[in-house]
């Protein structure tokens, strides 16, 4: 149930294992970004994956979260890398993912249960070395024109935070 779900993510969040992010838009609910799982030790690295309604797709809205999202990992929280895995028949996701300049790796066979089948995934990652010293995620989009939103950023108690974003 939902309640179960919502108390494990506070609980992942809570000893730094998850970062559950909500995409709100002009005041509405239209998205969420899971950082799951934040393996730390000598691997420091997280998977990211994420969700946009219907009604907000295709507006650059998630390419923006994902950015701020990544630029808050690989900066402030200090990984070292970031994985994001997409099914190879999810044009918008991979469009995403290439846009924002991420490494393709390769085909990840039946990496995860959905819809009661094993699904294959194209795997794109970054490393922390791979972006030093140059302009963020967020910068990089705003140079090439891409950026179209503001946003601002609030946080809840557990420590997950709420994008808002507002057409600029």
């Amino acid at each position: 149930t939902f309640p179960v779900f919502l108390r494990r993510q506070t609980r992942r969040a809570r000893l730094a294992e998850a970062m559950p992010f909500v995409v709100e838009v002009d005041g509405a609910f239209a998205g969420q970004i899971a950082v799951d799982p934040i393996i730390w030790g000598a691997t420091r690295s997280a998977q990211v994956g994420y969700w946009i309604g219907s009604a907000w797709q295709g507006r650059g809205i998630m390419r923006l979260a994902v950015a701020l999202v990544l630029d808050h990992l690989l900066g402030p929280v200090g990984l070292h890398r970031v994985e994001i895995n997409v099914r190879p028949d999810n044009e918008r996701s991979l469009a995403l993912c290439r846009g924002l300049g991420l490494r393709e790796e390769g085909l990840r066979r039946g990496l995860m249960h959905i819809d009661g089948a094993w699904a294959d995934h194209l795997s794109f990652a970054v490393l922390a070395e791979d972006v030093a010293g140059q302009p963020g995620f967020v910068a990089r989009l705003a140079e090439r024109g891409a950026e179209r939103w503001a946003w601002s950023r609030g946080s809840d108690a557990v420590g997950s935070a709420l994008w808002r974003l507002r057409r600029s």
